[in-house]
C-alpha cells in the first residue's frame, strides 16, 4: 500500500481545487492516520467529491472555518 504521506502529496492539489477546501493534512481518527481535509464549511457537495477512502487511506473532512494568513 502507498504510504498516507504519498497519497497526501498526490492527491493534495485537485483537493484543494474543490471549492471550500481550505487545507489538507494528516491526522488521526479513532487511533488510525486519516488524510485530514479542511473546509469552510461542511457541504453536500464536498461530501459528494471527497471520496471516503484514497488510495486505501480513510479522510476525514472536518469543519474549520475561514483560514487567514496571520
Amino acid at each position: 500500500m502507498t504510504s498516507i504521506e504519498d497519497v497526501k502529496r498526490k492527491n493534495e492539489a485537485w483537493l484543494m481545487a474543490v471549492p471550500g477546501v481550505v487545507g489538507v493534512g494528516i491526522g488521526k481518527k479513532a487511533g488510525a492516520r486519516v488524510i485530514q481535509v479542511y473546509v469552510k464549511e461542511v457541504t453536500k457537495e464536498i461530501r459528494e467529491k471527497v471520496p471516503a477512502i484514497l488510495d486505501g487511506h480513510m479522510t476525514d473532512v472536518l469543519k474549520v472555518g475561514e483560514i487567514r494568513r496571520l
